[in-house]
């Protein structure tokens, strides 16, 4: 399995579930720092970035 596919992977399972930071956020699929990313639309932390 190549390191792409595992990335795209993890962000598909992450989209939508609940930050781990706040309590108000749902993760979303973005761009944190120019890379690809997944981060909480409330908070904007960062859960996952793709380099």
């Amino acid at each position: 399995m190549s390191s792409t596919h595992t990335s795209t992977s993890l962000v598909g399972r992450l989209d939508g579930d609940d930050c781990a930071f706040c309590d108000d956020g749902t993760l979303v699929r973005g761009t944190y720092k120019d890379n690809d990313a997944v981060l909480c639309e409330a908070c904007g932390t960062p859960t996952l970035q793709r380099f």
